[in-house]
C-alpha cells in the first residue's frame, strides 16, 4: 500500500488507498451496511465507450457486468474499472456512475488494451 486515505460527510465514509498498480474505492464503517450510494467517478479528459463482460439492452439502461475497460482515444493505456458481479454501471462520456454498498470494493488501474481479458467486448451501443 503506497498511501491511504478516507473522506467522510454525515454518515457515508469514502476511503481510498492507492497501491502500487491500482487505486482501491470503498465505503468504509460508520457507513450504514444497508444504505446503497451512488458514486460518481470523472471527470476524465475523455474515455472511449466501454469494452465489458456484461450486457447492455438500450442505451439509456446501464451496462450490467463486472469488468469494464474504457479506452482513451490518444494514449496506449485505458482505464481498467474492476466492481463486484452484476455492477450496474453508467457510462457518461468522461465520467462513470455506479451504485456501492459498504464493503464493497471498486478498483481503477490504468491498462493496455492487449492484456485485456479476451471476455470483454465492445458494447454495440
Amino acid at each position: 500500500m503506497l498511501s491511504e486515505g478516507t473522506y467522510g460527510d454525515g454518515d457515508v465514509r469514502l476511503r481510498y488507498t492507492f497501491e502500487e498498480h491500482r487505486i482501491l474505492l470503498r465505503l468504509v464503517p460508520a457507513t450504514d451496511p444497508t444504505r446503497e450510494c451512488t458514486m460518481w467517478i470523472g471527470n476524465f479528459d475523455a474515455l472511449g465507450p466501454p469494452c465489458h463482460n456484461g450486457t447492455h439492452k438500450v442505451p439509456h439502461e446501464p451496462i450490467v457486468g463486472d469488468l469494464f475497460f474504457f479506452p482513451h482515444p490518444v494514449n496506449r493505456q485505458g482505464l481498467l474499472l474492476t466492481l463486484p458481479p452484476q455492477t450496474p454501471l453508467f457510462y457518461r462520456g468522461t465520467a462513470l456512475e455506479f451504485k456501492r454498498k459498504a464493503g464493497q470494493d471498486a478498483a481503477l488501474q490504468f491498462a493496455m488494451p492487449e492484456v485485456m481479458p479476451e471476455t470483454l467486448k465492445p458494447d454495440p451501443k
